[in-house]
């Protein structure tokens, strides 16, 4: 039960269709990486806390509770192993004892932690924005099929003048270290508008992006494989049908000493060899994790190339052109004063921040609603220019 509850928490931490403020390449990491790795997780404890992680050949003589005593210790210390052409020596047992395997469900729950990072910061950083693109755009996404025809130009308005008067509060703001580092972000990351949520959301994908990488680096120091050379392995392994040779961290077999002790001197050493089932399965989870960890650093950088070119100069531009003409708002070709209105528009009213907004709400609803609302922005930036 307590395992059904968590898988049913994290989907509904991060798997829940409601959230819509990002693109579909960082759904990737924020969703679909974290539930696969909360699937994992549930797999492996459930082979550890409720299956049996270790099978150990005890003697003959053992009766029940002997031999699970034996297996249980064999379990929550160490096995070692060592090559079958070696001779087993106490020289040669101290050398690979390993037990990182006991650890694998944890560091499976930091895998997950790391990828909702940047999700956490995305979220913490918009929602105590003057304009809350998050809570905004989450709204609108999930009221796109219940708004009724009556309410559907008041919450148009409602949107547009919310963010007409966001923007009036954030001008009239006085304090200097805000304003100071507004320009810092406007001067330095001019060519995706400058504005505070698009740096913000733009270092949300750079974070994504090391968060694959930087796993994938941890896992080669853990797993102690050369990074080539375990893809290959991998690779060959799906394409030939066979197995790989098992890693140094996850041993499918092993040797365990342990002590029978009794009153006195009566000591009983044995030692004995051990299969581990669990990590049969913990080699293919890392396996997999290590194949999807090199496909969502791919689709991370594709997603960031795309949004470098969405939000550049000549794509904003052409963005806002294109849905304002459609609704006949602008003409394909402006007077010198219609320039003039557009580019504040564009550059001063909308910025990198608005442009943002309406992009994360065209690739989560459709292009008539970001042309109404589009359009309706428009209206009340004419309306306050003519005052």
């Amino acid at each position: 039960m307590i395992m059904l509850y968590t898988i049913t928490e994290a989907y509904s931490k991060v798997g829940n269709k409601n959230c819509e403020d990002d693109d579909a390449y960082d759904r990737f990491s924020r969703r679909w990486t974290i539930l696969l790795l909360a699937v994992c997780i549930i797999a492996v404890s459930a082979k550890q806390f409720v299956g049996d992680p270790i099978k150990c050949l005890t003697p003959t003589y053992f009766e029940g509770e002997h031999s699970t005593y034996a297996q249980n210790y064999c379990w929550i210390t160490a096995v070692y192993r060592i090559d079958e052409h070696q001779t087993l020596t106490p020289t040669e047992k101290k050398q690979y004892y390993t037990n990182y395997y006991i650890w694998v469900p944890f560091i499976l729950v930091g895998a997950c932690l790391l990828t909702y990072l940047p999700s956490l910061i995305w979220e913490s950083i918009g929602h105590k924005a003057t304009v809350d693109i998050p809570a905004l755009s989450n709204f609108l996404v999930n009221k796109k099929h219940t708004i009724a025809s009556d309410d559907y130009d008041k919450t148009l308005k409602a949107i547009s003048q919310h963010y007409s008067r966001s923007l009036s509060i954030l001008k009239a703001d006085k304090n200097c270290i805000l304003k100071l580092n507004r320009l810092i972000i406007k001067i330095s990351l001019f060519f995706i508008g400058g504005g505070p949520l698009t740096a913000a959301y733009f270092l949300v994908k750079i974070l994504y992006l090391i968060n694959a990488c930087g796993q994938l680096y941890l896992m080669h120091l853990f797993l102690e494989v050369n990074f080539i050379e375990y893809g290959k392995r991998i690779f060959q392994g799906l394409v030939k049908g066979g197995d790989w040779e098992s890693t140094v961290r996850f041993p499918r077999y092993g040797f365990c000493d342990y002590t029978f002790r009794a009153l006195g001197d009566n000591n009983i050493n044995h030692t004995t060899q051990c299969t581990l089932p669990v990590n049969l399965y913990n080699e293919r989870i890392f396996a997999f994790y290590w194949c999807w960890l090199i496909l969502i650093g791919i689709i991370t950088v594709i997603g960031i190339i795309q949004f470098l070119i969405g939000m550049s100069y000549y794509s904003r531009r052409s963005f806002i052109k294109q849905h304002l003409r459609r609704m006949e708002t602008v003409q394909t070709k402006m007077t010198s004063k219609e320039i003039w209105v557009f580019n504040e528009f564009c550059e001063e009213y909308l910025g990198g921040d608005g442009i943002l907004f309406l992009r994360i709400i065209h690739k989560n609803m459709n292009s008539v609603f970001v042309g109404d609302l589009l359009q309706q922005m428009w209206k009340d930036f004419y309306i306050t220019k003519k005052d």
